[in-house]
């Protein structure tokens, strides 16, 4: 069997799978292009006495997905709850949205004035300055997980507070 036709004949099974994998129908077609290009790829080392076709064509896209979500949470940039939106105000958009970003910025200020100080210093070195949880940890004298889960306290707390302030 040819590398076109297997992969015409396993497309709607990868399809299936990449379906359930994604909600967004963007990323179900990005995931099914990737998931065929590996597939393509890898064609040629299976061996049909050691797995059945379908069987084969799963661990490819298993394995294709895993690697697409480890990529993008590498990618994934760090969750900005507690930054200050003032300097990235787009004039362009209506004075309605304008003033309620400001309002939402005014808000998330009371929220981070509830934190504690060294909760304050934790998150401000966090989402102000970029600081990864290593780079805190060593300013701090505490431990990297111990400063993710000061973290964990600090996204806790600001939810908390920003659903009762608002």
């Amino acid at each position: 069997m040819d590398k076109e036709q297997f992969l015409s004949q396993h497309m709607g099974l990868i399809y299936r799978i990449c379906q359930k994998a994604f909600r967004n129908r963007q990323d179900v077609e990005d995931a099914v292009q990737e998931c065929a290009l590996r597939l393509w790829r890898y064609i040629d080392i299976y061996d049909p006495s050691r797995a059945a076709e379908t069987t084969f064509v799963y661990h490819i896209v298993k394995n294709c997905l895993r690697s697409m979500w480890s990529k993008e949470n590498r990618r994934r940039p760090i969750r900005r709850t507690v930054e200050i939106p003032f300097g990235v105000l787009d004039y362009e958009d209506g004075p309605e949205v304008v003033a309620i970003r400001k309002e939402e910025a005014v808000i998330v200020q009371e929220a981070v004035k509830l934190l504690p100080e060294r909760k304050k210093r934790i998150a401000n070195m966090r989402y102000q300055e970029g600081l990864t949880f290593q780079e805190i940890s060593a300013e701090l004298g505490v431990s990297h997980q111990r400063v993710g889960q000061i973290n964990a306290s600090i996204e806790r707390d600001l939810s908390s507070d920003l659903a009762r302030l608002q």
